[in-house]
This record gives C-alpha cells, structure tokens and sequence, in this order.
C-alpha cells in the first residue's frame, strides 16, 4: 500500500539524494560518521535531557519527522547566512548518578542550546552546527559539566552528480560514567577533547559512482580529580589516526544502489604507558545495499570482514565479521519504526585493554498521535568486549519521550528512561541500574 499523494514526494527526494550523495561512504555504520548533529550527546538513550523529538529520516512526510506548516520555524535571514537556533531547558532526577551499584539520586538542571548557520545558496554548501548540553546537579555538583561541539561542512558542486566535500568538527566532550572503565575513587566524570575531519570528491560515471576520502582525528584527555586528593594522568588514552576510504557504489535504478566500500585506519599513542602503547592498524572492506527497497520500506545494510592489528602483543587483535544497518519502515502516515546497529571499538580507560569491541542495536518508533503531539519509544542494547581481559558488559535502555508543539516557537516535552548494565569477568565497569524522568521546553526563535 502507498501514501496518497506521498509517492511521487519520496521518489523526487531520494532521487535528488542518489544523485548528490550516491557513493558517499556507505559504510558509515561500520565507520563512524564524522559530523552528525547532536551524535555527541546522543549516544546514549538516557540521560540525554532531551525533549525534543525530531528523527534525521530519508522522508519529510513521514512521523517523527513531519513538521505541519503552522508550526514549522522560520529561519532567519541574516545577509547571506540562514540561521535556525533553538534553546531547551528540562529539569530531571536520576535514581543513579554515578552509575553504580550502589544507587545515589539527585535533581539535574539541563541547558541544551542549538545553531544552523548555512549559506544562503541553491547549489553548493557551506554549513556551520553548534551545539552545547549543561548538567547542573542539585547535590553531587562534581558531576556538573559543560559539553560543545562545533561542526562545518562544505560541499562544492562541480556538476549535478560531482562534487568535492570537506568537514570538520572540534568537540568537548564527557563520557557517562561506568561506560567504559571504572575508576572507583573518581571526583568527575572524564572529559576529553576530540577533533576529526574529512576530505574527498564525489565521482559519477553513469550508473557507476567512486567516492575516495581521506580523514584524520586526535582526542586528548583530561587529568582526574580524585576524592582522595590529586589527579590522575589518563593521557595513556590520547590517540591520533589517519586514514583512507574508498567507496564504489553501481545504481540499479535512481532509487536503489549496492555499494562496496574499503576503509583503512592508522591508529597511534600520543602519550603511550610503556609496552602498552596503543598503535593499531585497522582494515575492512564491507559490501552492501541502500535505497527504496520497497515503497514504505528504506534501508542501508551492509556486511564484511575487519582485521584490526596491534603492534603491541600485549594486545589481541581482531579479525573477523563486521556490519551495518540502517532501516526505515513506515506502516502508515502516523507510524515509523527504525533500527540502526553497529559495530565500532570504544577507547578504553583501562590501561590494559587497548580497546573495547562494542555491537550496538536501537529500534526506535514513531507515534504522531495529533498534528502537534509526537511520541516515541526507543529500545537500546549495547554489548561491550573487553577483549584483553575477557570482561563482558551488556546494556540495555529503554526509553519513553512526548512532546507538544504550542505553536511555531515552543514545545514542551517530557521524557523517561531506564537503563540496566550487567558484568560478567573482571570487575572493569559496575554493575548498575538507573531511571530518569523529566519534563523541559524548547524555545525557537
């Protein structure tokens, strides 16, 4: 069955992004993408403060995506830039601040603020992203932080179906707490920096389209206050890596691809312990399909292989199966269900673990109950292998959010979630279970 009215939408749309996009690293699940609004805040699904409800789909006529005119923002216009802002506040309490198992609650304040500066231009793209997450803590102020990242984007036309693209993005980043390592006498949560770009061209040759790159990425990290006075060093996590992509995609149709993409991966220490530096070589090569598989049906999936190679034996290297999805369903006008899963290696806080092979899966619905009232309900599991020293930790979330647009400026939201990890082998995260509920307002000028 189709959408009355709604067909010709998608196919105009996804042709417009199969010519401009064909080729363009579709193994991105496998390799993680560098700029995306909001990923750094987002990883998790609790905890985030957030309230607004708004789904980065292939269709804008679908739910979770759907914006009715009257209540669709107006950008502003200023000189040649386009600008969309935005401003969310909520207040929540969190059974589990720390993420232990021992539980300790407290209130948190957030301050989400939002901006879209993008050139005011048919073709080409210039487009600068900001974003920010305050936490204010009403007990535990030690776990007070401030996040950012700042992103830009350029995408030079130099035919319909070629182009050159670059990207960056600088970020300060905080990881939640027992996500990665335990540091059982920790003052703060980490903090760390982050900061990648990408260079490359987008090459069309009738139905065959090649898409090679190049990027490079640093993260550095912050000194720990502990509660027994002093700080500890965690410069042992500092990593650089550059690499290469290669994408070569072949159009059955406008609508629909298949895709092998190639990617290698120079990882290196900054600040390596002795012995234990973290230098890896990193393969895969993942083939796939993407596109209108069937009218209310899109996807990207992908399969392959991966070798990751230490230098250090201390290590153990990987080889083995690696993947991708991105799935779209939309049963009818008020319904949509996604599900995206990956499979990537997490920088580890333990020094003895060089990194954390971490499968994740989430299957997220979307409910548009009236024209101005959304609902969606995501579940999260996330596998974490400590591969060094055989600890394995499981997470799984679930989490319930509704928002209420009041017109084209405000909406409120509310917002719950709740999040259970368990650990099997050494002690290297705890063992938690946590909920959040809370209620905010967005505010777009």
């Amino acid at each position: 069955m189709r959408f009355e009215g709604k067909e010709q939408t998608m196919k105009t749309k996804l042709i417009t992004r199969a010519r401009m996009n064909s080729g363009f690293m579709l193994s991105a699940l496998v390799a993680s993408a560098l700029i995306a609004p909001c990923a750094a805040f987002g990883q998790e699904l609790s905890g985030t403060g957030a309230i607004s409800i708004s789904a980065d789909l292939s269709r804008s006529d679908v739910a979770g995506s759907r914006v009715e005119p009257e209540f669709a923002p107006t950008p502003i216009v200023a000189g040649p830039l386009i600008l969309s802002p935005s401003l969310s506040s909520a207040i929540s309490y969190d059974t589990n601040v720390f993420n232990r198992t021992e539980e300790q609650g407290d209130g948190v304040l957030y301050l989400v603020p939002r901006l879209i500066a993008r050139a005011n231009t048919q073709r080409h793209l210039f487009q600068i992203t900001a974003n920010g997450r305050i936490r204010r803590f009403a007990e535990y102020q030690t776990e007070n932080s401030e996040e950012f990242e700042v992103g830009g984007e350029i995408r030079y036309d130099l035919s319909e179906r070629n182009s050159i693209f670059t990207q960056a993005r600088y970020a300060h980043l905080i990881e939640q707490r027992s996500s990665v390592g335990t540091i059982a006498n920790a003052d703060e949560p980490v903090a760390y920096d982050r900061i990648d770009g990408e260079l490359g061209t987008r090459l069309s040759f009738g139905s065959l389209n090649v898409t090679p790159s190049v990027r490079l990425a640093r993260e550095t990290y912050q000194d720990l206050d502990l509660t027994t006075g002093g700080a500890i060093d965690l410069s042992f996590r500092d990593l650089r890596s550059a690499g290469a992509n290669l994408s070569v995609g072949y159009e059955f149709s406008p609508l629909v691809s298949v895709f092998t993409t190639l990617r290698y991966t120079d990882q290196n220490s900054i600040n390596p312990t002795a012995n234990l530096r973290r230098a890896a070589q990193d393969y895969s090569v993942v083939g796939g399909i993407r596109g209108e598989i069937t009218p209310l049906l899109v996807a990207e999936l992908s399969a392959g292989l991966r070798k990751r190679d230490y230098d250090e034996p201390e290590f153990r290297d990987f080889d083995g199966f690696t993947y991708g999805a991105d799935v779209e369903w939309y049963p009818t006008q008020l319904l949509t269900f996604t599900l995206k899963a990956d499979q990537t290696f997490r920088n580890s806080a333990n020094p003895l673990v060089a990194g954390i092979l971490s499968n994740r899966v989430t299957a997220t619905g979307y409910y548009d109950v009236l024209r101005n009232l959304r609902i969606s309900t995501a579940i999260g599991f996330e596998s974490n292998d400590y591969r060094d020293l055989d600890t394995d930790a499981t997470r799984a979330s679930l989490q319930l959010q509704a928002q209420l647009q009041l017109n084209r400026n405000i909406s409120v939201g509310a917002f719950s979630s709740v999040s259970r990890q368990t650990v099997s082998g050494a002690a290297l995260v705890q063992p938690y279970t946590s909920f959040t509920t809370g209620i905010g307002i967005s505010l777009t000028p």
